[in-house]
């Protein structure tokens, strides 16, 4: 425990690096799916936004929020969040070190119940004349699914029923 909080403490002190590769130092473990049968999941599922934002060392409100959940609270991700990352990864390294990085969060995953209310969250939005992309009803309904939390700077998510966004 104190060895984890030592590498929180320098992830969230800086320094130059990959981004992948500083989440990786910061965060060691295994992937593993979450268990809902017990209850209620407590924890946050950063939007790709806000982790674009903390690793670039953005001081931007999602950031923060990332970095004081990765100290604080279970991060959680999920397919289409890692999705969106890899687009933006510049080489093979890169995509070698978010995967591996990836795989040191808690892992939410996107169900069968995840798609029906992915599906039935699409056409209520759109019956009142909103539409939101396909990606940000997937996390949302996983994030609902899950009970957690998002964090993010995207105004998708407030127009979606059920969600809760930290900060």
């Amino acid at each position: 425990m104190k060895d984890a909080a030592r590498k929180r403490g320098q992830l969230i002190a800086g320094g130059s690096g990959r981004a992948a590769e500083k989440l990786a130092a910061y965060l060691p473990g295994t992937c593993s799916p979450i268990d809902t049968s017990g209850g209620p999941a407590a924890g946050v599922l950063p939007d790709t936004c806000a982790w674009i934002d903390f690793f670039s060392g953005k001081a931007t409100a999602p950031a923060k929020l990332v970095a004081a959940a990765l100290q604080n609270s279970p991060v959680f991700t999920c397919d289409p969040v890692l999705s969106e990352l890899l687009q933006g990864t510049r080489g093979d390294h890169d995509r070698a070190a978010l995967l591996e990085a990836h795989r040191s969060l808690e892992y939410a995953a996107a169900t069968p119940a995840v798609w029906v209310r992915a599906g039935d969250l699409a056409a209520a939005l759109r019956r009142s004349g909103t539409t939101v992309p396909l990606s940000d009803l997937l996390i949302a309904a996983i994030a609902i699914e899950q009970h957690l939390e998002i964090i993010t700077a995207d105004r998708h998510f407030g127009l979606i029923p059920g969600v809760r966004i930290r900060g």
